[in-house]
């Protein structure tokens, strides 16, 4: 519709298939997304994400596995800057891999960098597809518009503290939910309904 959203941003209760999509195949339903506003392949977009949040699981259970030592010539990747922890911060070490005692470390920035990416990746998609979306459909912004001097703050927001929310919104919008959405489909949409537009096409 038209100069707003068709649905809340908190509204992912209105249909439970494209949550459950949002939350266990992101990169599927981002994929769609792109495909569907952006025109971008929407097999190539979901693999490009699929890796990258792959290499990120990948990296996190090597750190895990891996056992802390405090000397970074023993284990760069593992020990790249050794930290020293006050007693109110020890809780923190759990996050950075280190020990009861306080001591912890910052991991390489190649792994740091891997770490995020995928994150990173998300968070661009999101932001550019509601852009373009707010943009075809001229939906103003409601909040923090143009916030700190940055044009286009909402998306910006959305897309950083609620991207699967967000995504979960963009997907109503487009029609992407309930019987009239299929994970299985470029578009997002179910299959009947793809031949039936090609066929009309067709007779036109």
């Amino acid at each position: 519709m038209a100069g707003r959203w068709d649905t809340h941003t908190c509204a992912c209760y209105e249909d439970p298939c494209t949550c459950c999509t949002v939350c266990c195949l992101p990169s599927v339903a981002i994929g769609q997304l792109a495909h569907n506003v952006l025109g971008y392949p929407c097999v190539l977009v979901t693999l490009l994400l699929f890796t990258l949040f792959a290499m990120h699981q990948s990296v996190q259970s090597y750190m895990r596995d891996m056992p802390f030592v405090e000397d970074q010539t023993d284990n760069p990747v593992r020990c790249y800057v050794p930290l020293k922890l006050a007693p109110p911060l020890t809780n923190m070490t759990a996050l950075l891999g280190g020990d009861e005692e306080g001591n912890a470390c910052l991991p390489h920035p190649l792994v740091t960098a891997l770490s995020s990416a995928s994150f990173c990746a998300m968070f661009v998609f999101v932001l550019v597809i509601r852009r373009a979306i707010r943009k075809q459909d001229r939906i103003p912004q409601e909040h923090c518009a143009d916030c700190c001097g940055i044009n286009g703050a909402e998306d910006c927001c959305c897309a950083f503290w609620c991207g699967p929310c967000s995504t979960c919104q963009m997907m109503r919008h487009l029609g992407m939910h309930g019987k009239h959405y299929s994970v299985l489909s470029p578009t997002g949409t179910a299959f009947e309904e793809d031949e039936g537009e090609k066929m009309s096409m067709m007779k036109v």
